[in-house]
């Protein structure tokens, strides 16, 4: 039996009176939109929205089922309009089908089509004159894209204010693996 499932209520966003009562084994559930009725996605939509609300968490299973009838029970009886299809209580989480049942349905599936066959396109082995030809065309396209396009530095010099401080990333410095540092390791070595 599952522990740390929760009861959660979700709110209209325009006037936030509740509108759902849910139960949940995961924190996520809450807030997700995925697997709601009709009724429910026509209310987030006209109201602009909705906002999730924890009412009670740490129940055991069997808990939350009894927690989330008895709050949807009361809800309604106050006088509130829940968009829930039932009074709440139903539902397994976690549950996993038998081996029987996992044969069974692989037995009715069998000789079927699946839904993707044919939905991915082959792969088409090109030649190289074939790619030399594409790439030749990328640069065309590519340099009429550039044509009439003024560089950002254009007309600015070094001595310019806005470039003052800039100098290459190297300027001045010993980069390992430079000839100026290898012949400079060989006269140390040298010594």
């Amino acid at each position: 039996m599952k522990t740390n499932c929760l009861i959660y209520q979700h709110k209209r966003k325009d006037n936030g009176h509740i509108f759902y009562v849910g139960k949940a084994s995961n924190k996520y559930r809450q807030s997700s939109k995925a697997d709601r009725n009709k009724n429910w996605h026509k209310i987030v939509d006209d109201a602009g929205g909705f906002t999730d609300e924890v009412v009670v968490d740490n129940l055991d299973e069997e808990m939350s089922f009894l927690c989330e009838k008895e709050y949807i029970d009361k809800l309604r009886r106050i006088g509130f309009q829940l968009c829930n299809l039932t009074s709440g209580g139903q539902g397994q989480s976690g549950w996993k089908p038998s081996e029987e049942t996992r044969k069974k349905w692989s037995e009715q599936r069998k000789g079927r089509v699946p839904h993707n066959k044919g939905t991915r396109k082959p792969k088409v082995k090109k030649t190289l004159e074939e790619l030399a030809e594409i790439r030749k065309i990328a640069a065309i396209k590519q340099s009429k894209a550039l044509k009439g396009r003024i560089p950002w530095n254009k007309g600015l010099s070094w001595e310019n204010h806005a470039l003052r401080g800039r100098e290459g990333h190297n300027k001045g410095k010993r980069v390992v693996g430079s000839r100026r540092w290898k012949a400079e390791q060989k006269l140390l070595l040298d010594k």
